[in-house]
């Protein structure tokens, strides 16, 4: 084919000059042409325990050219697909197919349109007279352990005299392990190194060099071989147009006018460092260098070899009978990472370092003191990844409607071991291992602190009561559409209101991430009736896991205008939705609503100060599966009552707590807790669920009128716990599984005139 260059050069020089010019002004910037070519780098590099693979078809003077590749058996870690046409001059163009394996339409294969000077295509290199080299990533489609076919072939002439003639194939595998593997260390470089005597444009390119960086350890290696790619080969023929680090390697065999692959021994040539290899063109005016293979043999060293074989993250702990995570990993908790490490190789390790990455940012690691030979160990790393709450409302007058907020998140995990190579190992390219993970809200933890709704002083006390109410399932008479729910309360208020408020506490609320859209009544003793619009809504829900996705909640009414008398008050509560608003739940059930009275101007009632906080916050602790495997230390929820305390003029402090669905368990041995100012207070105090309850201590009154209420109550003294500001209260889920929702604070204060409780 050069004497198709040879006959062009014989041709005018400066017509020559003239045509050359302008097809380099006509080369867009991305064009992949270059007159001189590109010069031959490093594509990849490394070490394996396995072996490097490389197969040529040569020229056979054909328009098309097959190839079949016996690979070798292992694991495939990186392979390409390398073949070179001859277009005739950079002026001519045409189509060209190429196949791997039988496959035209993955990874840039099948039909190519090589267009010389104004070639764009990103995997082709074209150089000088329109020598083409292309290249194709094939890693996922070698087979290995098995015959690999290759085909390039022209499919016709688009501009000029396209000649289309195939100059040869070549494929290149690198592999891990196999039916003989050896400790290889490689370097695989391409370009297309395109060496001319022109002295257009400007100056003749006589020689090249490419290099192989990186250390090696030349007391440990047993064999070396350099092999050199000629797209175009010497004519007339030269002997010493190679080198390596400096040495000459006889070149005399690479005779063709076409092209070449060879190979040369040069064991005794290699470096610790900067190992390369010299090229020139020798007499020939048009050489093209297209790839450089640097392949070195190991002596077989006892070493380790450390590998991670896994990485497991979970909530609680990994369950090692079932290979399954005790709860995934929970945004804003503390979960673990266990990364499982092994050495592989034949003599121990010694101390080396673990880390774990997530989306690339480092999240821990630890120090393993050292790990024999075919052994594995565990090694356990901290993970709290932020989210936030995928529960959002707007209250409305019948209710709350809820907006759901998808706030789940992948995270990529990386474990790496040894990442500094302190170690030195037998194969320094299996240390990471990736993971992906899945994170998601757990709202069965605590995240809804109840909060203040009023703060103040009276003369007098607090009564809180369920009436005769009692829990009211799903599609129970109560909930269900076209039915109501009518709960009495006999009120005896020895004063006069200060503030009223109606709390209706629900749960299963149907279908997921909706509330109920509720009808409210009250009458009072005087016969008259009020509708009552919701004040505020408190809603809470177990988050994105699992099944029962449903809400939980307190709605809260605003009933102080309408409770002025003592007697009998009757709440009336009706489903408002048929299914006709999408935007409300159709179905839920509901615990025994109460009804809250601070009252003032009691006769003999000493000077009191109250805060009440309410709030509706899930909690299912006591590591049970369906929440997730939460700890109680996860399940604590926190109620504080802001301001400061005068502990000196205090003569009684009372504690009051309301929890809807607390004090019965499905599970035996789960309870509750409830602490004051990190006091405990007593596990299981909740009285109420499922029989009457009535208690009071200190002016405040905590009742439950009826059986099968299914809300838990506690009253304490907790004068010998008070703090001088900012006291707090805890009720704590150790799996009874409770939505604490109220919890109210009373001081009385000692007379200042004869030193007497007021």
């Amino acid at each position: 084919m050069k004497k198709i260059k040879y006959l062009l050069a014989s041709i005018s020089i400066i017509a020559i000059f003239y045509v050359t010019i302008l097809c380099l002004m006509a080369v867009p910037v991305a064009a992949n042409y270059n007159f001189a070519g590109w010069p031959v780098e490093t594509r990849t590099n490394g070490t394996v325990n396995g072996g490097v693979f490389i197969g040529c078809e040569p020229w056979a003077g054909t328009e098309t050219l097959t190839g079949n590749f016996d690979v070798p058996n292992g694991t495939v870690k990186w392979a390409r697909l390398y073949t070179g046409i001859w277009g005739g001059t950079e002026d001519y163009e045409g189509w060209v197919n190429v196949t791997f394996n039988g496959i035209y339409n993955r990874n840039g294969l099948g039909p190519i349109h090589l267009r010389g000077v104004n070639d764009e295509n990103p995997n082709v290199w074209c150089s000088t007279y329109g020598k083409y080299w292309l290249w194709y990533n094939v890693t996922d489609l070698v087979n290995a352990g098995a015959m690999n076919t290759a085909t390039t072939s022209k499919i016709n002439t688009t501009a000029g005299g396209f000649d289309g003639r195939v100059y040869g194939i070549v494929l290149v595998v690198v592999y891990e392990g196999g039916d003989n593997p050896k400790n290889v260390q490689y370097w695989i470089n391409d370009g297309s190194d395109a060496l001319h005597c022109a002295t257009w444009p400007p100056i003749a390119h006589d020689s090249g060099a490419t290099y192989f960086n990186g250390t090696v350890n030349t007391g440990m290696v047993s064999n070396a071989n350099l092999t050199v790619v000629h797209l175009t080969a010497y004519e007339p023929g030269c002997d010493s147009c190679l080198k390596f680090n400096g040495h000459h390697l006889d070149t005399s065999m690479v005779d063709s006018n076409t092209f070449e692959l060879n190979s040369w021994n040069v064991t005794s040539y290699i470096a610790s460092s900067g190992n390369n290899a010299w090229f020139s063109r020798g007499e020939d005016c048009y050489v093209g260098i297209t790839n450089a293979i640097l392949v070195l043999e190991r002596e077989a060293v006892e070493q380790p070899d450390l590998m991670i074989t896994a990485i497991k993250p979970y909530h609680y702990e990994w369950s090692a009978y079932y290979d399954i995570p005790k709860g995934d990993p929970w945004y804003n908790l503390t979960n673990y990472v266990n990364v499982t490490v092994k050495n592989n190789g034949t003599v121990a390790a010694g101390s080396f370092v673990v880390k774990l990455y997530a989306d690339e940012k480092l999240i821990g690691n630890a120090t393993v003191a050292g790990l024999a030979a075919n052994t594995t160990t565990d090694v356990k790393i901290e993970w709290k990844p932020e989210g936030e709450d995928v529960l959002g409302w707007v209250d409305t007058a019948e209710g709350a409607k809820i907006a759901h907020n998808d706030t789940s998140k992948n995270y990529m995990l990386r474990a790496v071991v040894d990442e500094d190579n302190k170690v030195s190992e037998s194969n320094e390219e299996n240390n990471n291992l990736t993971k992906e993970q899945k994170v998601v809200w757990n709202g069965f933890a605590s995240d809804e602190p109840l909060e203040n709704y009023a703060h103040g002083k009276v003369k007098g006390g607090i009564i809180y009561t369920t009436g005769d109410g009692q829990y009211r399932g799903v599609d129970c008479d109560g909930t269900k559409y076209g039915t109501c729910n009518n709960v009495s309360y006999d009120l005896e208020i020895p004063g006069s209101v200060k503030l009223a408020r109606l709390y209706i506490y629900y749960t299963w609320a149907q279908p997921p991430y909706k509330a109920p859209k509720i009808g409210v009544t009250l009458n009072t003793p005087s016969d008259a009736v009020q509708e009552l619009n919701m004040e505020r809504s408190y809603n809470d829900i177990k988050g994105d896991f699992s099944s029962h996705r449903f809400v939980w909640g307190t709605y809260a009414y605003n009933i102080t205008d309408y409770v002025n008398e003592s007697g009998r008050y009757v709440v009336n509560i009706t489903n408002l939705n048929n299914g006709s608003d999408p935007e409300f739940a159709t179905k839920y059930a509901l615990a025994a609503p109460a009804i809250l009275v601070v009252y003032e101007n009691a006769s003999g009632a000493p000077e009191r100060e109250y805060w009440i906080n309410e709030g509706a916050d899930i909690l299912l602790g006591g590591r049970r599966c369906k929440g997730g495997f939460l700890s109680l230390e996860e399940c604590l929820n926190h109620a504080t009552f802001s301001g400061s305390i005068n502990l000196s003029e205090v003569e009684k402090a009372t504690l009051g707590v309301a929890s809807p669905w607390a004090g019965f368990s499905w599970e035996p041995g789960m309870t509750n807790y409830l602490y004051f100012n990190d006091f405990e207070l007593g596990r299981n105090v909740y009285c109420g669920y499922d029989s009457q309850c009535c208690k009071t201590v200190n002016g405040m009154m905590m009742n439950v009128g009826a059986n099968n209420a299914q809300v838990g109550v506690n009253v304490t003294d907790v004068t010998n716990y008070l703090n001088p500001s900012d006291n707090v209260v805890i009720q704590g889920d150790d799996g009874d599984c409770m939505m604490p929702s109220s919890a109210f604070l009373v001081i009385s204060r000692k007379s200042k005139e004869r030193g007497i409780s007021r």
